[in-house]
């Protein structure tokens, strides 16, 4: 690919487009390259913007609907087979029975017996008259245990059918949770990006990635549009930071599982804009920290 080519990638980086080795040359490329690193931020603050006009949750009655019926969907019943016994389901007859009896040889031959055989299993009549010192075996009893194992197996099915239903409305209970808190998050966030004096900065961060601050002076708050966050090694975490004549104010965290996968998302930084100069980024231990613990990865202007 030449140079010309990769300088008309720009938009199509911008939004997540590119194949990932196409992406990889384009990140090399803009780090020689002002001009489309500078194009890149500002198609995406721009991309921002249309992508919070239209942003719309999904109704609550919709959510709630989802989640509450989760519980009730039926799972298959188990299927029956041959036990380990050797036992069959009722009503199938064994390899060696047929309807009316005991299978003959194919050849014609009579069967053969023990001598002092009891009666057969099907026919119920006696070989012939008992030989002294034989004990007749009694014939098997195919089903002895069957209904008992049967009986079990539902009680366990029923056990386990219980503990799934419970399980599951625990998980919808949490997912629900989750999606409200993301409903109001988005929500706020909109509210900031959509105000009349909303301005937008975007920088680059330390190590991969980029973030855009937006912010309302006559709201008091900012939000942080993060894109390609890199995973953070040894449960660290990103922190936010209002920055104040350098003294820096804890503002938030990015939620640890946003930046899985993609590394997309927005979060409402907590506190007020008045007296913030600079909206900061760092790298801070599981849980976050009251002060920095480095150098801030990106420093973004109010």
């Amino acid at each position: 690919m030449t140079v010309d080519d990769l300088h008309t990638l720009t938009g199509a980086y911008a939004l997540d487009a590119l194949s990932g080795p196409e992406s990889g040359e384009f990140v090399r490329h803009m780090a020689r390259c002002r001009a489309c690193a500078q194009e890149v931020r500002e198609l995406r603050e721009t991309a921002a913007r249309l992508a919070l006009a239209v942003a719309e949750a999904p109704p609550a009655r919709m959510r709630v609907r989802v989640l509450a019926a989760l519980p009730e969907v039926r799972q298959l019943p188990p299927l029956t087979s041959e036990g380990a016994d050797g036992t069959l389901p009722f009503g199938t007859a064994g390899p060696a029975e047929g309807a009316d009896g005991p299978a003959q040889p194919a050849s014609g031959t009579a069967p053969r017996r023990s001598p002092g055989a009891g009666p057969s299993a099907a026919g119920g009549r006696p070989a012939g008259p008992p030989v002294p010192g034989v004990i007749p075996l009694p014939a098997p009893r195919r089903h002895r245990y069957r209904l008992p194992a049967l009986v079990a197996a539902a009680c366990l099915a029923a056990a386990v059918a219980a503990g799934v239903a419970v399980d599951a409305r625990h998980q919808a209970d949490l997912a629900q949770g989750r999606a409200a808190r993301a409903e109001q998050q988005a929500t706020a966030v909109a509210a900031v990006a959509s105000a009349p004096d909303a301005t937008f900065h975007t920088r680059a961060l330390t190590g991969g990635g980029t973030a855009t601050v937006v912010a309302s002076a006559r709201l008091g708050k900012a939000a942080v549009l993060y894109h390609d966050l890199p995973r953070l090694p040894d449960a660290r975490v990103y922190q936010l930071w209002f920055s104040h004549d350098g003294t820096m104010v804890p503002a938030g965290l990015v939620a640890p599982g946003s930046t899985a996968g993609s590394g997309s998302g927005s979060v409402l930084l907590a506190g007020t804009t008045a007296g913030a100069d600079a909206v900061g980024v760092t790298a801070e231990p599981h849980g976050g920290s009251p002060a920095p613990t480095g150098a801030p990865l990106a420093l973004l202007p109010l």
